[in-house]
């Protein structure tokens, strides 16, 4: 809503049109917009599934993104796997997207915080993904890391500690705005 409050035509794309449980809100027309529904969202999925069984390849087929939003790798920190693994997975899929379209502009997410994350395997993570969009950002494929972790406070953000209510949602949708902003200006 906020890239439609600006002005700026967007078409989202992905093999997905329904939020987790095949449940979708009403979204009202916005402008004279409807809302865009297409996503490839997983929920609960890891890295290492988005990479199994050429599961992104096989979605890529139908579209080809311009500008990617990654918020991916929580449910991998959560089940212990080590922040290196984790963004070297993540580099492979930023690998993946960029043979389907060599110019894909990339925003790839520090994650909003866990409750409970007293190991802080959410913040040893970040700090790779940080590292990560330096080392991969070119000049024909930018990556730019939006932080969607800092003043997301998951007591108050999230329904369950984990997932966004409508507070969190806000937050990350402004963050995701910037994102986009510098990741179409590079």
């Amino acid at each position: 809503m906020k890239l439609v409050d600006e002005g700026t035509e967007v078409d989202f794309v992905g093999s997905q049109d329904s939020v987790f449980g095949g449940r979708n809100p009403e979204w009202p027309d916005r402008h004279g917009h409807a809302f865009d529904r297409d996503h490839e969202g997983h929920w609960g999925w890891n890295t290492e599934q988005v990479l199994a069984a050429d599961a992104l390849p096989r979605w890529l087929q139908g579209y080809t993104p311009d500008l990617v939003l990654l918020h991916l790798g929580t449910n991998d920190a959560a089940d212990g796997d080590s922040p290196r693994a984790i963004a070297e997975r993540l580099a492979r899929i930023v690998e993946l997207l960029r043979a389907k379209n060599p110019r894909v502009r990339i925003a790839l997410a520090k994650l909003i915080p866990l409750a409970g994350d007293s190991g802080g395997a959410i913040a040893a993570l970040n700090r790779e993904i940080g590292s990560l969009g330096e080392r991969l950002a070119t000049k024909e494929s930018p990556v730019v890391v939006v932080d969607q972790n800092s003043g997301f406070d998951p007591a108050t953000d999230s329904y369950d500690g984990i997932h966004p209510n409508a507070a969190g949602e806000e937050k990350m949708a402004a963050r995701w705005l910037e994102g986009i902003h510098r990741a179409l200006s590079r």
